[in-house]
């Protein structure tokens, strides 16, 4: 018969019992962490694969000739080194990344977008242990931010898109930390991300302001102390971007009107864009193909989702606030100047995932499990899918074919560019091939006459070749009039198409 005594068992009388084995300690934040790693690694993975199966681009163009320019020449904004719509943070940090490299290619470029996207994953974690979010929740968000088809397309790009919403992600960290802990590390950490915000994308202030504004009302309700801090870490983030105002301004006069025709429709498609972003169905598809999309991926993924979010404790307030503040400061910015679009409201896209990870982890632990993986097999079908269409098919307009085809006929041959947007994309495959920007509305041909243009084209004893480009609304129903009169005018000897390109190969009439 055996006997407990003081902890510990003895079988028999009279003998001394052996001491019972201390508990096996707790390998959980061990495993967490390893989990974690491998998740990252998974997330580097996806986005280093093919970094140079896409053609480069205009933004991506822009980009480079940027990372040409001197840092001091990019910090002070010198006219030949500024760009019309964004800060210079970014530009710097590639410039820096290109040289440690030791080679100016895009390939080089876009993995510094890979590298800052795969830390967004541990940076979602972050965010969901400072919420206090059960580390199931934490880890299943990294998952989602490590295979996320719009955070790895972005990951791939010569853009701050992949860095901005790495850092953002990292500055709601802070800012739950400080509501749980009121750390001084944490003030330093959320006013030092702010101002390196400030200067990687203008979208900056409407995460500042969501996130300020969670944090304000959080201050007035628990420690009123902490306004006068935040007020601190407001003054740190203007002073910061204070030197940038000059050229700030200047960037304002040159108008925000990208997106004035499409900036209601990037807003309404994001719950897509969220979870499939532009390789599971797009604008190619047909709008009303998009819309069906949208409205499936609201129906089965959000709608479950929001339903089982309601219910979690605890409720994740600062997620919430971040993803969804952020696109209403933007709409409602965009009613006056429209600046809305899917790349600049990615910054909010590991806020959603996180929302999501957290309401299909507590749904499960509330018996809700039909539900959960439902919406566990839809997503895993976007995923694949999407992800399946973005190694397997180029989503972007192939300038490397263009210049490939205009390289063959040999010679320096000129090319104009009508709009000039592509210029920069063909100088980076074929850097030695004279460019010329047709600015002037085409105007049946009187415009380019009263520029000089035309009379510069005829003067061309070799011909020239002709890049039609017209993505904008007010220049679109340009083509077949440019067209008619490039028949009319010159010999056209070669008219191919490049997906939404047209180039012309075009010698003085006989």
């Amino acid at each position: 018969m055996s006997t407990q005594v003081n902890g510990v068992t003895a079988t028999q009388p009279g003998l001394v019992a052996a001491p019972r084995p201390p508990a096996a300690p707790d390998r959980s934040p061990r495993r967490g962490l390893l989990l974690l790693a491998a998740v990252t690694v998974l997330g580097l993975a996806l986005r280093l694969t093919g970094l140079g199966h896409e053609s480069i681009w205009y933004d991506e163009a822009a980009s480079m000739q940027l990372a040409h320019q001197p840092v001091h020449a990019l910090l002070t904004g010198a006219s030949d080194a500024r760009d019309n719509g964004n800060p210079a943070g970014y530009f710097v940090l590639l410039r820096l990344w290109l040289l440690l490299l030791g080679g100016f290619s895009v390939e080089n470029a876009r993995a510094l977008s890979a590298v800052a996207g795969a830390l967004g994953v541990p940076a979602v974690w972050l965010l969901a242990r400072a919420c206090r979010l059960p580390r199931p929740a934490g880890l299943l968000a990294a998952l989602l931010v490590a295979v996320s088809p719009p955070l790895v397309y972005l990951g791939q790009e010569a853009r701050v898109f992949a860095l901005f919403a790495t850092v953002a992600t990292l500055a709601a960290a802070c800012v739950a930390v400080l509501e749980n802990k009121g750390s001084w590390w944490a003030w330093l950490g959320f006013a030092a991300l702010g101002a390196l915000m400030v200067h990687l994308h203008y979208y900056a202030a409407f995460v500042l302001a969501a996130l300020g504004l969670h944090l304000a009302v959080w201050a007035w309700r628990h420690d009123r102390r902490a306004l006068g801090k935040l007020a601190l870490a407001a003054l740190v983030v203007v002073l910061a971007f204070a030197p940038w105002l000059g050229v700030f301004r200047w960037q304002l006069q040159q108008g925000a009107t990208r997106s004035s025709e499409s900036w209601l429709q990037h807003l309404a498609l994001m719950p897509l864009f969220d979870l499939g972003g532009r390789t599971l169905v797009w604008k190619d598809s047909g709008l009303p193909a998009v819309i069906a999309a949208d409205l499936a991926v609201a129906a089965l993924v959000f709608a479950p989702a929001a339903w089982l979010l309601q219910r979690c404790r605890p409720f994740p307030w600062l997620p919430l606030v971040f993803a969804a503040g952020v696109p209403l400061f933007a709409a409602l910015v965009s009613l006056k100047a429209p600046m809305v679009h899917s790349h600049y409201l990615s910054v909010v896209i590991p806020a959603v995932l996180l929302l999501l990870a957290w309401a299909l982890v507590s749904g499960w632990r509330q018996g809700a499990r039909r539900l959960v993986i439902a919406v566990v097999l839809v997503l895993a079908v976007v995923t694949a899918v999407s992800l399946g269409r973005l190694y397997a098919e180029p989503h972007k307009d192939d300038w490397r074919g263009l210049a490939a085809r205009v390289a063959s006929d040999g010679g320096g041959t000129p090319a104009y560019f009508y709009e000039d947007i592509g210029a920069d994309c063909l100088a980076y495959y074929d850097s030695g091939r004279p460019a010329v920007r047709l600015t002037e509305p085409f105007d049946g041909g009187a415009g380019w006459e009263r520029s000089g243009d035309a009379a510069r084209m005829r003067g061309e004893a070799d011909g020239f070749w002709l890049v039609l480009y017209l993505p904008d609304g007010a220049r679109r129903d340009d083509e077949g009039p440019v067209v008619d009169w490039l028949h009319r005018t010159f010999r056209v000897e070669t008219e191919e198409r490049f997906g939404r390109m047209k180039i012309l190969r075009c010698r003085p009439a006989p």
